[in-house]
């Protein structure tokens, strides 16, 4: 069974109110009570003693302090909350500040000299201190370095001479005349310098001549559903690069089946290769 007491609505916004009235928060100063049940627990009708809860503690109380104190110079105050409405900080209405505003505000109160210090502020404004300390430091604006200039100076040259390469081959190039350089910085200086050439298309070689006046035949197999063996033969012609020279494949191959049929080999392409691939008799 669990031991954690809870509160209900009404004895939280009595403790809320006393502490704001009275600045501390113990039994003495709240007022009693009916006790309410908590899993087989009677709760008290006021606040038990601060040495069972640690409400009153010296640390605690000087915590609570600061805090409000800091609250207050800082603008941070919030509302009393009215009957029915969750207490503190989670009922405020409105959102909490911009994180550019929360910054601001800490750092006027430290320009005023308040005596706050920026660990009580950041925490009562909810901002992380270690990045409020980084957002203060401005970022070093890039310096370039000594070496820039020649490596300009050796850009210009090389795409005089060089004048399709690209970042690529230019990095290796300044590597070769000794600058410790990489990729990235290469291409960003040669955008500055308007060395980057634009990408070229690829070029397409066109093996076929669609463009002509002759007579284009049909497409007899279009519609053709190869079911059996020798019902269609497809053939094409490509070549084979050797060593020393090329040779001429024609080749054909049986469509059901796609078993070569014949594959004969030629140092020439003309119409007799074409002929010599066909078995025996079909030509």
């Amino acid at each position: 069974m669990s031991t954690h007491r809870s509160f209900s609505p009404q004895f939280r916004l009595q403790v809320v109110r006393a502490s704001r009235q009275w600045g501390d928060v113990s039994g003495t100063h709240l007022p009693r009570v009916p006790a309410r049940p908590t899993g087989g627990r009677a709760l008290e009708g006021s606040v038990p003693a601060a040495g069972r809860t640690g409400l009153s503690h010296p640390s605690g109380d000087r915590r609570r302090a600061e805090r409000a104190e800091a609250a207050r110079r800082t603008g941070a105050a919030v509302r009393t909350a009215q009957p029915g409405e969750r207490v503190v900080k989670k009922s405020l209405g409105q959102g909490p500040p911009a994180v550019a505003e929360r910054h601001a505000v800490i750092t006027q109160t430290r320009a005023q000299g308040a005596g706050l210090s920026v660990r009580h502020m950041c925490e009562v404004l909810q901002v992380n201190r270690a990045w409020y300390y980084a957002q203060q430091q401005p970022a070093p604006a890039p310096t370039p370095s000594a070496d820039e200039p020649a490596i300009c100076q050796a850009l210009h040259e090389l795409a005089k001479e060089f004048s399709r390469s690209g970042y690529r081959r230019m990095t290796a190039a300044l590597k070769r005349m000794g600058y410790q350089v990489n990729h990235k910085r290469v291409l960003r200086l040669m955008h500055a310098l308007g060395l980057v050439q634009p990408q070229r298309k690829r070029r397409v070689v066109y093996t076929t001549n669609s463009k002509h006046g002759l007579h284009v035949y049909p497409n007899l197999i279009r519609e053709l559903e190869v079911s059996r063996l020798n019902q269609l033969w497809v053939a094409d012609l490509t070549s084979i690069h050797l060593p020393e020279d090329f040779v001429y494949l024609a080749a054909l191959l049986d469509a059901y089946s796609r078993r070569c049929i014949g594959g004969p080999l030629s140092r020439h392409l003309d119409s007799q290769l074409a002929l010599d691939g066909l078995p025996h008799g079909a030509a």
